[in-house]
């Protein structure tokens, strides 16, 4: 695993899957990686589940996952090892944006432009004032996630977050929860007002 061998600067790897993969991982034989199958996460109304993003909205149920982490797909590997300084700047901001340490999508499929063209109309509803150059067009395949904002997602997308759960497989009209989470995350910290009354 690349992510073992390139990211010694965190404490625990967690693994999500399938119940019926998590054999495929038994040969990790590592203190730092844990291997959960997702239906411990995701509540039975949902599954079985096809869906990519439905896995992806429970990852904030973690046992023990820190408070920020990072998100990374599995076919995106590491090419390089992986500091604190990679992640987090002295002056406390995320570096890993600017960052050459995993492989960059070359291509995106019209499906997926769609749904994040979905997520966008989302927030701009949500906020006050929202302009394209406010988003955060980020193509990285690792993320830094916070925890606090997944659990606010989860109380003001929760209609949203109901639908696409009920959706077995990804489809075009679904937000891009991953977008979302990353811009919501942003539009917070540039004190953007949000509202509850849509």
């Amino acid at each position: 695993s690349t992510a073992l061998k390139f990211l010694q600067c965190l404490d625990k790897i967690f693994i999500v899957t399938e119940n019926n993969q998590v054999h495929n991982f038994k040969d990790i034989l590592d203190e730092k990686i844990v291997i959960i199958d997702h239906s411990t996460l995701i509540p039975q109304m949902y599954l079985p589940t096809f869906n990519s993003e439905t896995t992806e909205s429970y990852l904030h149920c973690i046992p023990h996952l820190s408070e920020y982490f990072l998100f990374n797909k599995k076919y995106y590997p590491f090419t390089d090892l992986v500091s604190y300084g990679d992640l987090i700047t002295t002056n406390g901001k995320f570096n890993i944006y600017n960052s050459p340490i995993v492989d960059r999508l070359q291509s995106e499929p019209i499906r997926f432009l769609s749904r994040v063209l979905w997520t966008k109309n989302l927030l701009k509803k949500l906020m006050y004032i929202i302009k394209d150059i406010d988003f955060v067009n980020d193509n990285h395949c690792i993320k830094i996630l916070r925890k606090n904002t997944l659990r606010t997602i989860e109380i003001i997308f929760s209609e949203e977050l109901h639908k696409m759960r009920s959706c077995k497989i990804t489809t075009a009209t679904m937000f891009q929860y991953m977008y979302l989470a990353i811009n919501f995350d942003h539009m917070l910290k540039k004190n953007h007002v949000v509202t509850l009354n849509q």
